[in-house]
């Protein structure tokens, strides 16, 4: 199996392991770690080698740089010694993991093959951190624009109202976001936003993929797989996702229709989910839509990063002209004005010379 590198993740799954108990666990309180996606990668980079899972994480304590890390993974290790998936003694660390991660781990679970899963766990936290780091320098660039032409047209009060007008914005979608409903609402806006949208679908697009692939390669029912495959999105668009894909899939039968219901995939898309439904090759076609994806949300972020910097440097050489230039010529028109000021006469401003091309005429 190939370790996680950039949006280029295992596509096939070749192993297997037995499901065991799912007793439920003892509550134990740990202190927030921030192990995070990165213990995943490591156990997967780690058992790739050869190694089980208890020994790579008994590996990553004695290497553990904190004691909080340390204690997370003699806690998982000591789950795994007493019988329990690794599934479990993750969900037992609730905060050490967030939802999304333990909602991956419910589909290793539900596949049986915790190693396979892990790489997309770390890979997909991975792609969502860079996606996120190209949304924000977006929105960096065009403020820093509108902050400085702000400041070079009307001065510091011009720069004031920009950011106020920012912070306005900024609790109204605060407000949004709490109400009820308000998250999807949130989100749904976002997905409209020029540029920032088409990342934000391509991520949603790719990881609901991955997910509902994962789970049809190892044979699970698709009713059971759709609401798991939402839940890996981590938002309440996510849930939102799954529920009404897995509505309308038992109610008309039919995944095509439910998909396109929710407005967020392409109409190639769903033809290719038809074709997989009709050739009954539906886990095979996920997993290639779900790898485009991914490659899809790395171009659209970089296209995203480009098309911002370049929009800022283009407004900065105009703020730069309008700063330089244009009072350089008026300047220069002042002074060539002032013998005919001083003669108390009016200025007129001396006739331009026209091209080569239009003397001889």
């Amino acid at each position: 199996m190939a370790t996680t590198v950039a949006f280029r993740l295992p596509q096939q799954l070749t192993r297997s392991t037995t499901s065991r108990s799912t007793a439920p666990l003892e509550k134990l309180e740990t202190a927030p770690s921030p192990a995070g996606a990165s213990l995943f990668g490591s156990i997967a980079l780690l058992m790739d080698t050869g190694m089980s899972l208890t020994r790579s994480l008994h590996r990553l304590a004695d290497t553990a740089q904190s004691a909080s890390d340390q204690a997370l993974f003699l806690a998982l290790v000591s789950d795994l010694e007493r019988g329990y998936s690794f599934v479990e003694a993750a969900r037992h660390q609730t905060l050490s993991f967030s939802d999304r991660q333990l909602a991956w781990l419910e589909i290793a679970e539900a596949t049986g093959d915790v190693e396979q899963v892990l790489p997309f766990v770390y890979g997909y936290e991975w792609m969502t951190t860079g996606a996120r780091c190209s949304i924000a320098a977006c929105c960096l660039y065009l403020f820093s624009l509108a902050a400085l032409t702000a400041l070079v047209l009307t001065g510091p009060l011009g720069m004031l109202a920009i950011c106020s007008a920012t912070l306005l914005v900024a609790l109204r979608l605060r407000r949004i976001g709490s109400a009820p409903g308000g998250p999807e609402r949130l989100q749904w806006m976002m997905l409209r936003i020029p540029g920032i949208g088409k990342v934000l679908r391509e991520g949603i697009v790719a990881e609901f993929s991955r997910a509902l692939a994962l789970q049809l390669q190892q044979g699970a029912p698709l009713v059971q797989s759709l609401p798991r495959a939402g839940r890996v999105l981590g938002t309440a668009l996510g849930d939102s996702l799954g529920e009404r894909v897995t509505d309308a899939l038992l109610q008309e039968g039919d995944l095509t229709a439910g998909l396109r219901s929710t407005g967020l995939f392409s109409a190639k898309y769903l033809s290719f989910v038809r074709c997989g439904e009709e050739t009954g090759a539906l886990a095979q076609i996920m997993g290639e839509l779900a790898h485009r994806s991914e490659v899809g949300l790395h171009y659209a972020a970089q296209r995203l990063v480009a098309v911002s910097r370049m929009a800022a440097l283009i407004g900065l050489a105009a703020v730069l002209t309008a700063l330089v230039v244009v009072p350089q010529q008026a300047h220069s028109r002042i002074l060539a004005c002032r013998p005919a000021f001083a003669k108390g006469g009016d200025c007129v401003p001396p006739p331009r010379t026209p091209p080569c091309a239009l003397r001889s005429l």
